[in-house]
């Protein structure tokens, strides 16, 4: 098991120094990608530079990236999730994916699981706001609701927070 152990750190220590190497080709690629001179890459820029067919990486990192999958992997190299790929998210992103152990499609599905449960809390926590606001009329059911007396929106309720 130690030989094993051995093995996967003289590995990740090896990518690392390749990584190294690369650096100034990763950014390389990145001026190429940044076709506005932004700083930040957007969807249009990789979908442009994908058909010119300017979407290159140097061979060692293409075992472990494909340039043609970097389109499906934007919103996971954009750790801000502002739209745009930075210079350091796409430098930090690409040198990820290269040390990482988990597969792409793994991480990619890590992502949007994250996504979808940052919706599903947004939509709780609507939903829960919205519950407050409402109030029944009071009426021979008691102040309950029924099919034919549907609970009221509270007049004082602020919807447009929700």
């Amino acid at each position: 098991m130690a030989k094993g152990r051995e093995d996967a750190e003289e590995k990740q220590t090896a990518l690392r120094k390749m990584l190294k190497k690369h650096l100034p080709d990763i950014e390389e690629v990145f001026d190429i990608l940044d076709l506005d001179n932004s700083n930040c890459l957007s969807m249009a820029e990789l979908e442009a530079a994908a058909q010119n067919g300017k979407l290159v990486l140097p061979e060692d990192l293409k075992e472990y990236v494909d340039p043609c999958k970097l389109l499906d992997i934007f919103y996971l190299l954009d750790a801000d999730q502002s739209g745009m790929i930075e210079r350091g998210e796409f430098i930090d992103g690409i040198a990820s994916l290269v040390v990482s152990s988990v597969p792409l499609e793994t991480t990619q599905i890590l992502q949007l699981l994250r996504q979808s449960h940052e919706v599903l809390m947004d939509t709780s926590k609507a939903i829960a706001r919205l519950s407050a606001c409402r109030t029944t009329p009071s009426g021979p059911e008691g102040g309950r609701s029924s099919p034919l007396m549907p609970p009221l929106i509270q007049p004082d309720c602020n919807l447009e927070r929700l």
